[in-house]
């Protein structure tokens, strides 16, 4: 009895002249219309793609030419010495924030308000935000704090310090609150200072005193000390003893 043959499938192969006319022209039409898509998207996000990237650049520049700016036209301290503690102007009671970019010297707009307003505040402080390289700086070392004419001006320094991982999360009012309470510790802490300078030049005028006071000279020349004298110190006046007894004898 014959074997049946197995039946073989009559589908042309996938790359047979059929299957390539009849599938070619779908292919062709869904690679031209998806090339066609991302054409027109990529065209489209052109001009926010140089915006984003022209972004930072634009701002690192301006920023940078403003603190250029400031620095070259700070005001020279002989200006604020010929001035005088008032400035050339009234004081009146309370305290003026200045904002700006310097870390040294006086800000040009500074010289605008003198100018320009009729009176100014009897305690100003030029405050700059600067951001450091540290993760986080402590709530206690945020502030730095200097004065920048002599003590009768009230003018200071304040460079308020953030690292890069620092978030600043108070409002402008907690911000002053706190720049002020580190003004209030500065000023305590350098009226400490000189206090206790103070007492150490005292100390030493008064040693002076004592050192002087524990000499005696009496009216034929006789030299006593009155205090416990060191060796050379006591040679010394021996010899001045010795020389003055020797010329009442002759």
């Amino acid at each position: 009895m014959p074997r049946n043959k197995p039946r073989t499938s009559r589908l042309p192969p996938s790359g047979s002249p059929p299957f390539v006319v009849g599938s070619g022209p779908n292919q062709s039409m869904l690679v031209s219309g998806t090339h066609y898509t991302f054409s027109q998207f990529k065209s489209a996000n052109r001009p926010s793609e140089l915006w984003r990237h022209a972004r930072p650049k634009i701002w690192n520049y301006g920023s940078k030419l403003k603190y250029e700016t400031e620095v070259t036209r700070k005001l020279p301290m002989d200006l604020m010495i010929e001035l005088g503690c008032n400035l050339g102007t009234i004081r009146a009671p309370g305290i003026g924030l200045l904002h700006n970019e310097l870390v040294k010297g006086v800000p040009a707009i500074f010289g605008q308000f003198i100018t320009t307003l009729p009176a100014i505040h009897s305690i100003i402080i030029s405050v700059c935000v600067k951001y450091v390289p540290v993760p986080v700086v402590p709530q206690n070392e945020r502030f730095y704090i200097r004065r920048l004419c002599p003590k009768s001006y009230h003018f200071f320094r304040c460079i308020a310090r953030y690292g890069y991982m620092d978030v600043r999360k108070e409002n402008h009012q907690v911000f002053e609150q706190l720049l002020i309470d580190s003004l209030g510790k500065y000023i305590r802490r350098e009226a400490q200072e000189r206090q206790l300078e103070s007492d150490g030049d005292e100390d030493a005028e008064s040693e002076e005193d004592t050192s002087f006071s524990r000499v005696l000279v009496t009216p034929n020349g006789s030299v006593y000390s009155l205090g416990v004298p060191r060796l050379a110190e006591y040679g010394a006046a021996n010899n001045s003893i010795s020389e003055a007894s020797t010329s009442e004898g002759e």
